[in-house]
């Protein structure tokens, strides 16, 4: 939970702190016309990469507190079975194994792998695991997809 809340802590301020650049871009941008070439450009470039951050930045946290309920689930209650943490928080299996497998692969909880129905932690360093692919079916050592990505198939192990 600590680096989950650390993350959500620096997206906020981030989220925020862009937001605010938007809102007083606009002001700015309207003030400066005509008057200050300098400022209105800076005003512009403001307005347009605050627009494009902050929707981004917004959507992000959005990502990271929906793995806020999981992450509890493994971490504080130590329930490591899917289907259970799919019941306690009344998701889907879908749901819950799509954020399952982004709490793991955006490191946000470290020593454990999924196998699509079991989190097991794991206590060794470099420990390898059979992953069965969703798209094609294939197993293979979780050693040989170290991009999260099926060798057989080539398609992502995180949808």
């Amino acid at each position: 939970m600590h680096i989950l809340r650390s993350r959500l802590v620096t997206v906020t301020c981030f989220a925020t702190l862009f937001s605010l650049l938007l809102i007083a871009a606009i002001p700015a941008l309207c003030l400066s016309a005509g008057n200050n070439l300098a400022l209105m450009i800076v005003s512009i470039v403001v307005l347009v990469g605050s627009a494009a951050a902050v929707p981004l930045l917004w959507i992000r946290f959005a990502k990271l507190i929906s793995l806020r309920g999981v992450t509890a689930a493994i971490e504080r209650d130590k329930v490591y079975e899917a289907d259970a943490i799919a019941l306690c928080l009344s998701l889907s299996r879908r749901k819950v194994n799509r954020r399952i497998k982004r709490i793991l692969h955006w490191h946000i909880l470290r020593g454990y792998f999924f196998d699509g129905k079991l989190i097991h932690p794991t206590y060794r360093l470099g420990a390898s695991h059979e992953i069965t692919c969703p798209s094609c079916g294939q197993s293979f050592r979780d050693t040989e997809a170290p991009d999260d990505i099926c060798p057989f198939c080539r398609k992502s192990l995180l949808d």
